[in-house]
């Protein structure tokens, strides 16, 4: 049995027009209008528990979080403007991710929520910084190629100026950005709920047809879009059809039954990415592909001016990765030499037990580096062993990939 969380959008008989609403209302209107929303709510737990607010919007809310985080290309050290921020728990969730964040809302109520937020639940870490700025419809308050990211949740669908506003993204979007949208689809203003919001509070819900979009980013100076597909959808099975599944896959009816569930629900959804020139190539803030072919060159055991002993260690490293390696420090990404202590039977005894800044600019696939270095040897251990390993800095171990190791018994 397949089950759907979704509820599918349902035409009704055209109340408001909303490309008639868009003609009729003044800026000034649709930001008085925004503000009266958020300026408005009694009580904003609902708002600021986002994306845990209710059982029914959070499996949504958090896929569709990921999508775009994942297809985005969103990586720690980005700066990403967070575009109709509404009470900011993606921006906060983006600048816990360590990405420096500014939210931007029309309405300043809306804003004031996210400052809220981010006092009463603050990151946890050093993080950069997570900035809230007002929004007059018309310029966003950045400089030109200041933003590496735009991350839009369902919010480009309420603008009045969709073309303005995609020109200004793209001012500020640097070269190689991305703006990464959830939006619905093109008859998302047919709605029940479209139209009620409509009527009552002068809000607009336009429809996101792909065709305009794309001539209308095109025009703003975007050079590509792409999108994604929401496969998201839950197949229960008993134990017996399960340990079928297993052997045989998914059988002719239900394969058929799910590609329909999955056309349905991308008629009222769209993921979409605009690029802004040529994106940059993903470097070691992502885990995938980072490994490496690390050699000991020589190893000398040597006594310090107090006699305490220590090694020193010529190592060569390649990049065998497929992508660049940041150069070495503490930030999300940079790549370092990192040095396990382990016991004569190879348990580990100290995990992170040495640092050692190997590179000091970033290092390209198939490039090579030679360093040296020492590290302390450990007193009152009699059988001790040092391994040495690469690591990127918050992502992973380079040995978690299958990349190889090195290691010397004292």
């Amino acid at each position: 049995m397949i089950h759907e969380r979704d509820v599918r959008e349902q035409p009704i008989q055209v109340e408001v027009d909303v490309k008639a609403l868009m003609k009729s209302l003044t800026q000034q209107e649709l930001l008085s209008a925004a503000e009266a929303y958020f300026a408005t709510i009694e009580d904003p737990t609902f708002h600021l528990s986002k994306p845990f607010a209710s059982v029914d919007d959070c499996p949504v809310l958090l896929a569709n979080f990921a999508k775009l985080l994942r297809d985005g290309e969103f990586l720690s050290g980005h700066r990403v403007l967070e575009f109709g921020a509404g009470s900011c728990w993606a921006g906060r969730l983006l600048n816990q991710l360590g990405m420096a964040v500014t939210s931007l809302d029309v309405a300043p109520s809306a804003i004031a929520l996210g400052e809220r937020l981010k006092h009463e639940q603050p990151v946890f870490g050093t993080q950069p910084q997570h900035s809230f700025m007002q929004y007059d419809g018309l310029r966003i308050p950045l400089p030109d190629r200041s933003m590496d990211r735009v991350f839009c949740f369902d919010a480009f669908h309420h603008v009045v100026n969709p073309e303005h506003t995609l020109l200004e993204m793209a001012r500020v979007l640097d070269r190689g950005g991305i703006a990464a949208f959830s939006e619905p689809g093109p008859r998302h203003s047919l709605t029940v709920e479209s139209q009620r919001e409509m009527r009552q509070h002068k809000v607009i819900e336009n429809d996101v047809v792909i065709e305009d979009l794309w001539e209308a980013a095109q025009a703003a100076g975007f050079t590509d879009i792409y999108f994604s597909v929401q496969t998201e959808t839950t197949l229960r099975l008993g134990y017996d059809a399960f340990r079928e599944f297993r052997q045989t896959g998914i059988d002719d009816n239900t394969a058929s039954e799910l590609r329909r569930r999955i056309v349905e629900r991308n008629r009222n959804t769209t993921f979409f990415y605009l690029v802004n020139g040529v994106p940059i190539q993903a470097d070691s803030r992502t885990r995938e592909g980072l490994i490496a072919d690390l050699r000991l060159e020589q190893i000398e055991r040597k006594s310090g001016p107090d006699a305490a002993e220590y090694l020193r260690v010529t190592m060569s490293v390649r990049n065998t990765s497929t992508r660049t390696w940041r150069r070495s420090g503490l930030a999300h990404g940079c790549v370092n030499v990192g040095v396990h202590l382990l016991d004569g039977m190879g348990n580990t005894l100290k995990n992170d037990y040495f640092r050692h800044g190997l590179l000091d600019a970033d290092l390209p696939p198939q490039q090579v580096v030679t360093t040296t270095f020492d590290v302390s040897v450990p007193c009152g251990i009699d059988d001790a062993v040092i391994e040495f390993d690469l690591v990127s800095e918050g992502v992973c171990w380079f040995a978690q990939n299958g990349s190889k190791t090195d290691r010397v018994r004292l």
